[in-house]
């Protein structure tokens, strides 16, 4: 889980570049890396979050709908703040990708502009799947993932599920290198503790349904 730690840290530095610049012309200073682990915050998150989707599951159906129109624009606004910041900065689309997620991912699931760091953590492990993908593509296919967190039968699986299973070829790819090939694909995909991964076991089953 090395590689999880090590992304955390460089899109904690990422997300107070950003937020520092929006705010002031001076640099930002290194923010602590805070005391949870990778693990313990993706619990924290996770329970932050329960709390808000069961608040949107009271709302009635007409009240839902407009709610997730607005978490469409509301993610598309700090998604485009958050590249283009990257991109003016020349520092390349993957890392403008993985800005843009991080940034998208914390307001929308916590609610929060500038959320605890306590979070980073966990946000950081909901946009694993989607780091590596064009920017396009990632940017659609986030949407759509925290729609479906919300809100399944509200979100477009025609463009989250290809994204998700690209992911889980490279997985399957990755894991022909690694020391225990059928450990790193359960802890990749099948131990299921994000959504992502639940969603992306479920899409691997009808695949294997659907080429039967």
């Amino acid at each position: 889980m090395t590689w999880i730690i090590v992304a955390v840290v460089v899109i904690l530095v990422l997300f107070f570049l950003m937020s520092g610049k929006k705010q002031s012309a001076a640099p930002a200073a290194l923010p602590p890396a805070g005391k949870l682990s990778p693990e313990d915050s993706r619990r924290k998150l996770e329970a932050e979050f329960a709390r808000n989707k069961l608040r949107f599951q009271a709302m009635p159906d007409d009240e839902a709908k407009e709610i997730m129109a607005a978490l469409h624009t509301d993610a598309e606004t700090h998604w485009d703040h958050a590249y283009n910041t990257a991109s003016a900065d020349a520092k390349g689309a993957p890392f403008a990708t993985q800005l843009a997620l991080f940034r998208t991912a914390a307001v929308i699931l916590t609610g929060e502009q500038q959320p605890d760091e306590s979070f980073f953590g966990g946000l950081d492990l909901e946009t694993v799947p989607f780091k590596e993908l064009p920017p396009d593509q990632a940017k659609a296919a986030f949407f759509e993932y925290c729609v479906a967190k919300y809100s399944p039968q509200h979100a477009d699986w025609n463009v989250l599920n290809p994204a998700l299973l690209k992911f889980a070829d490279k997985v399957f790819g990755d894991s022909k290198s690694q020391s225990n090939p059928d450990g790193y694909v359960y802890e990749m995909i099948y131990r299921e503790t994000l959504d992502w991964q639940k969603f992306l076991a479920e899409a691997l089953s009808n695949r294997a349904k659907a080429n039967a």
